[in-house]
């Protein structure tokens, strides 16, 4: 017979083990990390990913590890919608993505029925915004930023405007046209052409840039992704055209400048932060990006770093008393990296963009 004190030590032993051998929390991240976008999931990832570990350093939440499952969506609403199935029947606690509003959109219905929330970092769609429904956003909308666009035109005195735009993204492309059409018309612009080509066809580029030579636009704006983007700069460059030229948001990362090299010199596009004096957590993050990644953040990484610590907060603020939605509407905000994070009733965050130049191989923004 084991003496009555062996017994009480062996129990002692089994109950510290089974207090540190928590369950995780298991969160998500659903993003194209294949394909024409996958500039942009895999900096959300990349960002996920360096908020989670930071988490994990510190002993998780509640003593409690957070385990992360990364999942990729491609660039197909339907798989997307599949992968997210799949995902919430490993009993996630939430996930990060949707980093294209057409995807973001496919996925909200599995994720409503499922009660389970999804912070979408950089979806834009307006309409995705303003519904009660278990999405939260950390972008702005596509209503914003093409009333930036618009009013920059106006400012440099561009009034003939030619777009070129990704065939197979018609949430994404289309709403944007229509909304820069609306801002920009209302103040005597007008859209020369309406140009759709396919993702990295390069026989594609080339027809669509000579065609919108021949119009003779005041200013040609890419809604692609950044290597496509440079592409087009440099096939536009290629026969000495100087048109001056645009890109939407979904371009600003590292490589655009990268693989656009002095085509790209000049371009306007809408920063999503403010560079003129960024907080210094910002350039801490910054410096352990680079460290763990080996290059710069983009927005996208940022904005997913800061969607995964709003969970993270919103988990261990609730402590189990309130559903994940309703703590993150009711206990923010929430820290960001480069102001706080207030979602509203809807799950939208206000977020104001900056028209920026390529100047030197950087960033610069428009006084």
């Amino acid at each position: 017979m084991i003496p009555l004190s062996r017994c009480l030590v062996l129990l002692g032993f089994f109950l510290l083990a089974a207090c540190d051998n928590k369950e995780p929390i298991r969160i998500g991240f659903l993003g194209t990390l294949s394909g024409p976008s996958s500039d942009l999931g895999e900096a959300g990832r990349n960002g996920t990913l360096l908020a989670i570990e930071e988490i994990n350093a510190r002993g998780g939440i509640g003593g409690r590890p957070i385990e992360l499952l990364i999942r990729n969506t491609t660039t197909n609403p339907d798989t997307a919608r599949e992968t997210a199935e799949t995902l919430l029947a490993s009993h996630i606690d939430a996930a990060v993505g949707g980093m294209t509003s057409g995807i973001a959109k496919a996925m909200v219905p599995v994720f409503n029925a499922r009660q389970v929330v999804l912070i979408s970092p950089t979806a834009t769609s307006d309409d995705l915004a303003g519904q009660d429904d278990y999405l939260f956003r950390m972008n702005t909308t596509t209503a914003e930023t093409t009333r930036l666009y618009a009013r920059y035109c106006q400012e440099k005195g561009y009034r003939r405007v030619m777009i070129v735009a990704y065939r197979e993204s018609p949430l994404l492309t289309n709403q944007w046209i229509q909304e820069f059409r609306d801002h920009f018309e209302a103040t005597g612009g007008q859209i020369a052409g309406d140009l759709r080509f396919e993702a990295g066809n390069s026989n594609d580029l080339r027809a669509i840039v000579s065609e919108a030579h021949a119009l003779a636009p005041d200013l040609l704006i890419f809604i692609a992704n950044a290597s496509d983007v440079a592409r087009l700069a440099q096939e536009t460059r290629k026969h000495g055209n100087s048109m001056p030229l645009g890109a939407t948001e979904w371009a600003g990362t590292d490589d655009l400048i990268q693989f656009g090299g002095r085509a790209v010199d000049g371009m306007a596009l809408l920063l999503l932060t403010d560079e003129r004096q960024p907080p210094a957590g910002m350039l801490d993050f910054r410096d352990r990006y680079v460290k763990r990644f080996g290059h710069p953040p983009s927005y996208s990484a940022m904005f997913a770093y800061d969607a995964a610590h709003a969970l993270g907060e919103a988990i261990e603020r609730s402590q189990g008393r309130l559903p994940l939605k309703t703590a993150l509407r009711e206990l923010g905000p929430f820290a960001g990296l480069e102001h706080p994070i207030r979602f509203d009733r809807y799950g939208d965050t206000e977020r104001t963009g900056h028209i920026a130049l390529i100047r030197d191989g950087r960033y610069t923004l428009e006084p």
